[in-house]
């Protein structure tokens, strides 16, 4: 996975929403002061986060086995916090 660089120049792109969709990413923008640029690039490193992290505990499971219920169930209370 590429990772994202902050310091790297900025590349124009054209996305693409439903309707809908766009308006409430509009409001949300608005309502966290940010432009709809910079929200939807901090969405897409949340995102991208989640990708690595699911790489790190496939990597995880590969050496050590499946998580069980009872841990998954206490990752989640700590996560809840």
């Amino acid at each position: 996975m590429k990772k994202y660089d902050p310091a790297m120049t900025v590349e124009r792109m054209t996305v693409s929403l439903a309707s809908e969709l766009a308006s409430v990413v509009r409001e949300a923008a608005a309502a966290d002061g940010q432009s709809v640029s910079s929200w939807i690039a901090r969405a897409a490193e949340r995102q991208l986060s989640i990708r690595g992290l699911n790489d790190v505990v496939s990597e995880w499971e590969a050496l050590h086995g499946s998580f069980s219920a009872e841990e998954l169930t206490l990752a989640r209370k700590r996560l809840a916090r």
